[in-house]
């Protein structure tokens, strides 16, 4: 242990005695004799990241990168509440940009990202075989490929967390919740017994998720989805009685205090929860019934419930996170190769992941005996002092055993893939994406609307009645020209249809 402390003590103070990069974005590339300078912006995943930490997993990656391809990785992280602005901006200024990295599937196919489908073959043959043909599908436009999808589950896992003290402290049977409305008796009894807790976190950026299998995917804006039984795209606030329920029932819950009144202004939800300020938070992306990812991931013990898996996917579920490289990059056939060596070798991923041994993670030697490869164990809490996810980076299937997922939790996440694959679950809309050329004013419209309705629909904390408020939300929406957008939609999508 004391050798332990002695060289974490060392590589700190060696962190220490380094310069400190402008890692939060400064956006400028620093000049390296002999070294292609590529830029990586990235969000941090609700934690925050040490300067020197960072630096330290810089100098690290690039001691393997460099000699291998003749470029540097310059990491940029930016906190999830201003990332998207700031790469909306450089994209719209024309900023040479080179790897980013991206979420959903909204604007996959944007000219502001280069098309690598002729270059996958020859500069990133490991990502071409490693990345699903099902994934591939997913960030297809017109036969361009603008993003490299990160590995993951594709079916989303539904279920809730809770702390396990006030569970026990209650006797709340959490095994036989099976709906949102039965944690209402846990969330009451927190109510009125806990004065410093909240029953549930709902944050600006961060909702509960809906039990059981859904019946649309494919949200266009949050205002428009495709109806899985009706075979088309509907309008969410009119005709998907699925959702206007939870809301209906959010804004009840919000009435009775269970759901913050300040919830609106909660910016961060990652770092909300692991205040321990909350008995009902949602989970950490899939079901562990050892708690063990969650009880980490959050600081303070834990139960799960399991609601169900929705194996209806679309192309948002399957490419759920990427990483494409920016149009006006000078160097992109470097910047793949370097992806590409990313995806290839797993101790850079992990690297990249984890971070330093000693300093971000210890190795767990009896683990790492009974399983036959690398096990380890990450800092937690608030200990943290760096961490990337791994499908964020890309190849999650190499990621090292550890409290994050276990190589037995990898396995059942293949195999929830698997299983959409074998039973046929993906919807008849896959593949499909919209074309808003000549409908932005109704695209940015509608997107405005939602924009402030949304957070306020899912935190239940409309003012007054709740059906006037969707009424006008709906009228607001009907004159931003949402009528006029579904119909191309469906146009669209009946077009498409004859090219399957």
């Amino acid at each position: 242990m004391k050798r332990k402390q002695l060289r974490r003590a060392l590589i700190t103070a060696l962190a220490m005695a380094m310069t400190v990069s402008c890692f939060t974005g400064c956006g400028k590339k620093k000049s390296e004799e002999g070294a292609i300078v590529l830029d990586w912006y990235m969000m941090n995943n609700g934690v925050s990241l040490d300067t020197e930490n960072v630096e330290m997993v810089e100098k690290a990656v690039n001691e393997i990168i460099f000699p291998q391809t003749g470029a540097k990785i310059d990491f940029h992280f930016y906190d999830g509440s201003t990332f998207s602005n700031k790469i909306q901006v450089m994209l719209q200024t024309g900023e040479e940009v080179d790897i980013v990295f991206r979420t959903g599937t909204g604007s996959i196919g944007s000219e502001a990202y280069l098309d690598i489908s002729g270059m996958l073959e020859e500069y990133a043959p490991d990502i071409l075989e490693k990345v699903d043909d099902i994934a591939w599908q997913a960030v297809t436009v017109d036969g361009a490929i603008r993003a490299i999808p990160g590995q993951g589950s594709w079916g989303r896992v539904n279920g809730w967390v809770l702390k396990k003290d006030l569970v026990e402290k209650y006797d709340f049977d959490y095994e036989s919740v099976k709906t949102l409305e039965d944690l209402e008796p846990f969330l009451k009894a927190v109510k009125n017994g806990e004065p410093g807790i909240t029953p549930i976190l709902m944050a600006k950026t961060g909702y509960l998720s809906a039990p059981g299998q859904q019946t649309w995917c494919y949200s266009i804006g949050g205002c428009i989805a495709f109806d899985i039984e009706r075979g088309e795209f509907v309008r969410q606030l009119t005709d998907n009685e699925e959702i206007i329920e939870r809301y209906r029932l959010m804004h009840d819950w919000y009435q009775k205090g269970y759901i913050a009144q300040d919830a609106l202004a909660l910016d961060s939800y990652q770092s909300e929860a692991k205040t321990g300020k909350y008995a009902v938070l949602n989970n950490t992306g899939r079901y562990d019934e050892t708690f063990v990812k969650s009880t980490e991931y959050y600081g303070f013990e834990t139960v799960e419930i399991y609601t169900g898996l929705n194996k209806y996917v679309d192309a948002s579920s399957v490419a759920v996170v990427s990483n494409s490289i920016g149009a006006t990059c000078k160097h992109p056939e470097k910047a793949l190769e370097v992806l590409n060596l990313v995806w290839k070798d797993p101790v850079l991923s992990n690297l990249i992941a984890y971070g330093i041994e000693g300093v971000n993670y210890e190795v767990n030697e009896e683990r790492t005996a009974e399983i036959g490869s690398k096990s380890i164990i990450p800092a937690s809490g608030s200990s943290i002092t760096y961490q990337v996810a791994h499908n964020w980076i890309g190849p999650l299937w190499d990621q090292w055993d550890s409290t994050w997922n276990s190589l037995e939790a990898l396995e059942e996440l293949k195999q929830i893939n698997e299983t959409i694959k074998a039973e046929g679950a993906l919807p008849e809309c896959f593949g499909f994406h919209f074309d808003s050329d000549g409908l932005e004013t109704q695209v940015a419209s509608t997107a405005s609307v939602m924009n402030a309705a949304r957070p306020i629909l899912e935190t239940g904390s409309a003012t007054g009645d709740f059906d006037e408020y969707l009424r006008k939300v709906n009228d607001n929406l009907t004159k931003a020209g949402i009528d006029k957008l579904l119909e191309e939609v469906n146009r669209q999508y009946k077009e498409w249809l004859k090219t399957k």
